[in-house]
């Protein structure tokens, strides 16, 4: 028994973790999401990927699901003083209002009235249900001053006055193809599998919508699923529900009324098929966890390997660019004398142009034999005595300082106008 309850637990922390995994491709890279959802969408589908982006509302050339334009009743179109439950697009407020009608309806003793979303309740109560809703303030339901049918029939309006049905009508038609897959001539082996196939194809159309109407349809499916599951004290079984719901949540809101009546019933079954798989309608079908977990995998290995061939690419980079501070400090513990030539030749190079600075620049040529002073040769040892013999040489030529040779190493300049020698950060080259 407790072997089960963990590997139960398990179960539920490997979905949590694939769930995050999603979400976090689609906040970080949205086009990699979508392109794997809509593959998957079109194996599930038989649909062409550009036919499962939602962007296109194709008609079928079948009369079943064409629609007649006919003009949004004045009462839904929102205007930019509309209220969250008044007709304003969906947005995370109006999500956080409507859950507290779905949290107060899904108490057991809400949730079995008879008629619950049928019938109607009191007018004057849902007005002001729905004002103090729109004041976005936080509402103590449980004094029982607005009864479960007020709640529901406020809760059904706020769908019905959104400006497209929560379900979007860019899906509409990918909805209606889902809707076809079942034909009353198939054996019941071939229903078995087309209902998986629906299964799946729901589970990835709800994927691709926008993120409030993801949450917001998840919490009402799983209430009607539970007002369906206690149809025998409520009397309301996941038919009627799905009858009262299709044209709220399904819909395109220029359907024009002669069509939405011819196809209620399959509307309506399609919602109701809805309500009653809803607890597995917002799992991640394996085939797309098993590719999220593949790109992460991947993305990690591609990490890493930047990361090792960073690592390997540092010792060449040390002194002259901006990197760690403690590789450069012990870079220049071994070449004070290189970083000390360095130095002098780029003051050399800033000065004007003269017979002085080209004799300067000679001797600098014919010392190192490239040029510029190079770090890291494999040369610097043979030619350290050469390069210290070089450095007080240039120094009696430009700051006219009498310098004593001898086998001490290079000393740090006194005068105030010059800048020490030894150094403990390449960007202190770049410091006046």
């Amino acid at each position: 028994m407790t072997q089960g309850m963990n590997t139960s637990q398990q179960q539920k922390v490997d979905g949590d973790s694939i769930q995050k995994q999603l979400w976090h491709l689609r906040y970080e890279d949205p086009t990699q999401y979508h392109t794997l959802v809509k593959m998957h969408l079109s194996f599930a589908t038989d649909l062409p990927t550009d036919q499962c982006d939602g962007k296109t509302n194709e008609q079928s050339s079948s009369r079943r699901w064409q629609l007649t334009p006919l003009m949004r009743k004045l009462g839904r179109v929102a205007g930019p003083n509309k209220g969250v439950m008044e007709g304003a697009p969906l947005t995370q407020e109006g999500v956080c209002q409507a859950f507290q009608l779905i949290h107060y309806l899904n108490e057991h003793y809400n949730i079995t009235q008879e008629g619950l979303f049928r019938k109607s309740g009191s007018l004057s109560r849902q007005q002001e249900l729905k004002a103090l809703l729109n004041a976005g303030g936080d509402l103590n339901l449980d004094y029982g001053t607005y009864s479960a049918h007020d709640c529901a029939s406020v809760l059904k309006s706020f769908l019905a006055d959104l400006p497209e049905p929560l379900l979007t009508e860019g899906h509409y038609s990918i909805h209606c193809r889902i809707a076809e897959m079942l034909q009353p001539h198939m054996s019941r082996d071939q229903k078995e599998l087309t209902r998986a196939r629906q299964i799946k194809a729901l589970r990835l159309l709800f994927l691709l919508l926008p993120p409030e109407n993801y949450q917001l349809l998840h919490d009402l499916l799983v209430l009607l699923h539970r007002v369906a599951s206690h149809q025998k004290q409520n009397l309301m079984p996941a038919i009627n529900l799905g009858t009262m719901f299709a044209p709220h949540i399904l819909c395109p809101r220029k359907m024009a009324p002669n069509d939405l009546q011819y196809l209620s019933a399959t509307l309506s079954t399609a919602v109701a098929y809805m309500i009653e798989e809803a607890l597995q309608l917002f799992q991640i079908p394996l085939e797309l966890e098993y590719d999220v977990r593949q790109y992460w995998s991947n993305k990690k290995k591609m990490r890493h390997q930047l990361s090792q061939r960073s690592m390997m690419d540092a010792p060449a980079k040390t002194i002259f660019t901006f990197i760690d501070r403690e590789l450069t400090a012990q870079a220049n513990e071994r070449d004070v004398t290189e970083i000390a030539l360095a130095e002098l030749y780029a003051y050399v190079q800033s000065l004007p142009d003269s017979a002085k600075k080209r004799r300067l620049i000679k001797q600098f040529n014919h010392a190192s034999g490239s040029g510029t002073p190079q770090l890291n040769q494999s040369t610097v040892k043979k030619q350290e005595a050469r390069g210290k013999r070089l450095g007080e040489s240039i120094k009696k030529h430009l700051f006219h300082k009498n310098v004593k040779s001898g086998k001490s190493k290079c000393q740090p300049f006194t005068s105030s106008s010059c800048t020490k020698v030894k150094r403990t950060n390449s960007e202190d080259f770049l410091s006046p």
